[in-house]
């Protein structure tokens, strides 16, 4: 019985309208070679089969608690829902319309226990077309190069937050939640996560198999798409601000917020679907650098050098600012203009 065991590990799966892709999806759970689970399944009001197959596999396995939300909501809230649920040790989530190998948590936790970490984190792979695999091999030896250098786990692991396994304890003691956003909720999780959990491991001989497809929000860009990406760099900076850090990690997580909303600004130049919508976009963006913590100088001076590099291509890589710099020199269109903007707001004379 369920209730005898101790539970290892809760895994949560959030449900909606994935009836092509659930069964293979809850197969690789219900089938993992760790049986001291439970599976938090959370139907967010399905209109396909997706609670039927859902009901279905309640009945054969009695580690399913399958809850129902009584109103459609975001995936990140459903997740909230289940990390209030979870009673395991550790804490791990399955996209439903994706799957993983049978050992998957069972190597995850064997390797958290192991090296008394708070994270554990397995290899990536993409469900392409047609059903091929193509690996994602790039963020595991950033994590382990970032390990090696002693740089705060919060600058390199900031995606594929289905890939590991968290310590409950740690995640409810600081309250790490998802964002109530359409897209990239996972991008503020792993950010708390991250920040408070610090430790982790890497398992590299089992996979998490994730997949896009048309119905995928990742694959669906409209206004509301992009409304999410404001929405996650402005939470970012909020949270940011709120906890205390030396500035020159400030400065790294607060670049690397701009620079992802900053590359989706770009993306958006593309979409001719949007074109009312671009101004918009870039205006909201450039508020939300008036948040910036510090002596905004520092904006200032990225922006300023940025205008040399897009204008000149060249700038003294040695300067605290070439990072910020190169990365704004980038920004398609209306670099000046946001300067002055900036330099308007404030109020700073130096860069008459």
């Amino acid at each position: 019985m369920l209730m005898d065991l101790q539970i290892k590990i809760s895994i949560i799966i959030p449900v909606y309208n994935v009836q092509d892709y659930l069964r293979q999806c809850l197969n690789s759970v219900v089938n993992q070679t760790l049986k001291e689970i439970e599976i938090i399944v959370i139907n967010d009001c399905s209109t396909d089969k997706s609670r039927e197959i859902c009901d279905e596999y309640c009945k054969l396995d009695k580690r399913i608690i399958l809850i129902d939300n009584d109103r459609k909501i975001t995936q990140g809230l459903s997740r909230n829902k289940g990390i209030q649920l979870a009673t395991g040790e550790y804490i791990g989530f399955v996209d439903a319309d994706d799957y993983v190998d049978l050992d998957f948590f069972e190597k995850l936790y064997l390797s958290a226990k192991q090296f008394n970490t708070n994270i554990a984190k397995a290899e990536v792979s993409k469900i392409l077309k047609k059903g091929k695999i193509h690996p994602q091999p790039r963020l595991t030896p950033k994590i382990q190069n970032g390990i090696t250098k002693g740089i705060p786990l919060c600058l390199f692991f900031d995606y594929y937050h289905w890939s590991g396994i968290y310590k409950t304890e740690q995640i409810k003691a600081h309250h790490v939640k998802y964002a109530d956003i359409r897209n990239a909720e996972d991008a503020i999780f792993l950010l708390q996560a991250t920040y408070f959990l610090k430790t982790i491991s890497i398992v590299k001989d089992v996979t998490y198999y994730y997949r896009q497809h048309e119905n995928s929000t990742e694959a669906i860009r409209g206004e509301e798409y992009y409304n999410s990406i404001l929405e996650c760099f402005n939470l970012h900076i909020e949270f940011i601000n709120k906890h205390e850090m030396p500035k020159h990690l400030y400065d790294k997580i607060f670049l690397k917020g701009f620079d992802f909303a900053r590359t989706r600004y770009s993306e958006l130049l593309e979409k001719t679907d949007l074109n009312n919508y671009i101004n918009e976009y870039f205006d909201r963006l450039i508020e939300l650098l008036f948040n910036y913590k510090y002596d905004q100088e520092d904006l200032l001076l990225g922006f300023y050098n940025g205008l040399k590099i897009q204008r000149f291509r060249e700038a003294q890589k040695q300067s605290r600012y070439y990072k910020l710099a190169k990365v704004i020199a980038w920004f398609p269109g209306k670099l000046y203009y946001t300067f002055q903007l900036l330099k308007n707001h404030f109020l700073c004379s130096r860069f008459q």
